[in-house]
């Protein structure tokens, strides 16, 4: 294990031991939280994607069986944005652990980036900073896990704190299906962002949302 990832693992061990029992909960499938909620609002400002995620996640994504976070964000999009095969493909990126971290070392992003590459490279959304997610922005991001392993999240930004971390809606395990989680800075490795545009939605997708 590199320097930097046992250094990422004492970090949290460290954080989560001086947590009180009762928010001592986490989850290696998709990266539970390990420290302190700050205080901040559910969203930054009124957002279309946040709007539609808390109204159609909990049908969508009932249980985290029904659809993971990926099946989840990819269902909530396409009635807006139409993916072809070929891109539902890349959005739902394959591979072993070792893979990932290989493909971040070598700075892959056309593949690790998933659902965000997808939406830029149509022009359907622009790229974000890490440092400059607001509500609705659409993350990929990759975690160490306890045991070093590197793993794979994604869903939308409800809001975002200044220190780097972020609420999310998306389905995970730790919460069996479509809920509101918060990412800690600490235990990213990588995020990719991306910000839907409005204008650029089909008539199908402003039907499916019901828009005026």
């Amino acid at each position: 294990m590199k320097i930097k990832q046992v250094i990422r693992v004492l970090l949290l061990l460290v954080s989560f031991a001086c947590l009180p029992a009762h928010a001592q909960t986490h989850n290696h499938a998709d990266g539970e939280d390990y420290l302190p909620i700050p205080h901040f609002g559910m969203a930054d400002k009124e957002n279309w994607l946040v709007d539609q995620a808390m109204k159609q996640g909990p049908v969508l994504a009932p249980t985290y069986s029904t659809r993971n976070c990926v099946a989840f964000l990819h269902d909530l999009l396409n009635p807006v944005y139409s993916f072809s095969l070929a891109e539902k493909k890349r959005i739902y990126i394959k591979g072993s652990a070792q893979q990932a971290r290989k493909l971040l070392r070598e700075g892959d992003e056309a593949t690790v980036s998933g659902v965000c590459r997808v939406l830029t490279d149509r022009g359907l959304a622009s790229r974000v900073s890490p440092d400059s997610l607001q509500s609705g922005d659409i993350v990929q991001y990759w975690y160490m896990s306890y045991c070093g392993d590197t793993l794979g999240h994604c869903g939308i930004i409800g809001s975002a704190s200044h220190d780097g971390g972020f609420r999310l809606l998306s389905s995970a395990y730790s919460h069996n299906g479509f809920g509101i989680k918060y990412v800690h800075p600490a235990m990213l490795i990588k995020v990719f962002a991306a910000r839907p545009r409005k204008d650029k939605v089909t008539l199908q997708g402003m039907q499916a949302f019901a828009w005026e």
